[in-house]
């Protein structure tokens, strides 16, 4: 199964009144550079390609349309192949959802993408399950929060350092609404709020340096 084949996650966006804010927030907390897009910035809105820090091409975009990602599927098959084969620190690399209902959670996203769900025995007791999106390796996560928890799905960020940064984060005007919490494997996680209200995850590799 490839990068772009369906049922895969392969793109996240932010959509906001307060551009500058954003890419003042997400550049300073992760290194992104943001691009202006001037085919897609048309009756006043304005479109900016996320840039992660060594990508070889634009792989996110803020305020994306679909026409535009369809185009970006379509020209991007040689792109993708110049991805490195793991994510760099900065860049998006997993997928979470969070859910009060897990048995509904699991039936709606099997029903429509195919995803499979497969409990970590390595998250420390959490009810926290990997999601197969079609390739042999998971791709994302499920986090089963109970009926006093929130509903969410979010993207993840790996970094190197999840103190230092969640630290950060909270100096630029965020909220850590978990963490950082550290998995038996070594894997370090926090859950944060950006102080616009978008929810985004960060993450270090395990000790045994698989990405997730």
């Amino acid at each position: 199964m490839g990068f772009m084949d369906p049922g895969n996650v392969v793109w996240f966006e932010i959509s906001t009144a307060e551009g500058q804010a954003v890419q003042d927030f997400y550049g300073t907390l992760l290194g992104w550079d943001f691009a202006v897009d001037p085919d897609s910035s048309v009756g006043g809105v304005t479109y900016a390609r996320i840039m992660a820090p060594g990508m070889p091409f634009s792989l996110f975009q803020a305020n994306q349309t679909p026409e535009r990602l369809r185009e970006f599927a379509e020209r991007g098959q040689e792109q993708m192949q110049e991805m490195p084969g793991k994510p760099v620190p900065g860049s998006y690399a997993w997928f979470e959802v969070g859910t009060t209902d897990a048995q509904a959670t699991e039936d709606f996203y099997g029903q429509a993408f195919g995803w499979r769900f497969v409990f970590d025995d390595s998250a420390g007791g959490k009810r926290y399950s990997n999601v197969f999106t079609g390739n042999q390796w998971p791709s994302g996560g499920r986090y089963d929060l109970g009926a006093d928890g929130v509903d969410y799905l979010m993207p993840d960020f790996l970094i190197t350092d999840v103190p230092a940064v969640t630290a950060k984060a909270t100096e630029l005007g965020a909220t850590v609404e978990f963490g950082p919490d550290t998995n038996p494997d070594g894997l370090v996680y926090a859950r944060i709020i950006d102080p616009r209200g978008n929810r985004f995850g960060l993450f270090s590799a395990p000790v045994n340096g698989s990405d997730a």
